[in-house]
C-alpha cells in the first residue's frame, strides 16, 4: 500500500476557483467606490437643464436705487434640496457688463440662498454705468434674466 499524502486534484481545483472568486470580490468593491467617489466629484447631481426647468432660483425684483446708486436684485430659491455653493451674477448692457460672484472665498462677502430663501442681493455702479438687464447664473449655466427698473 501507498502512503499517500496531499490534498486531492478535486479539492485543489475547488480551493482555487474559491481562492479567485474571492480575488474578484474584493477587487470589484474597490473599483466600485473609487469609481463612485471620483464620479461624485467630477459631474454634479443635477445638470443645467434640471437647474433651468425646475426655476431653482429665480430673479423676483431687479431694480436700480438712485439714492444708493446700487443695484438691488431679490432672488428666491425653491425648495429644492440641490447643493448650491455659489451664484454667478452679470449685469449688463449694450456696451458693457459687470460680474459679481456670491459664495466663493474670493467672492464677495455673502451668502448663497437657502433652501426656500429669499433674500436682496446690492451691487454698488458707478454714474457712468447704465446696466439694462440682469443675470443670474451657476457656473455657466444660466438660470433667469431680468430688465432692471427703476426702484
Amino acid at each position: 500500500m501507498t502512503n499517500k499524502k496531499g490534498i486531492s486534484g478535486v479539492l485543489v481545483s475547488i480551493l482555487l476557483v474559491l481562492l479567485g472568486i474571492a480575488a474578484i470580490a474584493i477587487i470589484s468593491v474597490n473599483i466600485n467606490t473609487l469609481i463612485k467617489s471620483e464620479s461624485a466629484q467630477i459631474s454634479p447631481t443635477i445638470n443645467c437643464l434640471d437647474f433651468q426647468s425646475s426655476s431653482i432660483i429665480k430673479i423676483t425684483n431687479t431694480c436700480f436705487n438712485e439714492e444708493s446708486s446700487e443695484i438691488e436684485i431679490t432672488l428666491k430659491r425653491s425648495f429644492s434640496d440641490a447643493e448650491i455653493t455659489q451664484i454667478d451674477f452679470i449685469l449688463s448692457s449694450n456696451s458693457s457688463s459687470a460680474s459679481f460672484c456670491c459664495g466663493l472665498p474670493d467672492c464677495d462677502q455673502c451668502q448663497v440662498l437657502g433652501q426656500g430663501e429669499q433674500r436682496v442681493y446690492f451691487f454698488p455702479t458707478l454714474p457712468s454705468e447704465s446696466f439694462s438687464n440682469s443675470i443670474v447664473s451657476i457656473g455657466s449655466c444660466q438660470l433667469d434674466t431680468k430688465t432692471i427698473s427703476k426702484c
